[in-house]
């Protein structure tokens, strides 16, 4: 507790002292718990802002899961009308 952490910061590249900003995302993904989120690492002068891209990782029977339902889904709906 009360570390200071250094580094390259991720929007200007100085070396400096840094900050944490974490962006969540309601995906569940297999590489973060319980939810995803996306690390911004920024120096006291630069404001952090979102990333544009953000990749996770799904195992491949839930993504598999995720498209059949997303396929019944649009089923459905096709069929209501």
């Amino acid at each position: 507790m009360g570390d200071i952490e250094y580094g390259k910061c991720d929007i200007c590249g100085k070396e400096a002292n840094l900050n944490r900003t974490y962006y969540e995302y309601d995906i569940k993904c297999s590489c973060h718990s319980p939810n995803h989120f996306e690390l911004v690492c920024h120096c006291n002068s630069c404001v952090p802002t979102e990333p544009t891209e953000t990749k996770i990782t799904i195992r491949t029977d839930v993504l598999k899961e995720l498209a059949k339902n997303r396929t019944k889904k649009l089923e459905r709906i096709l069929n209501e009308k």
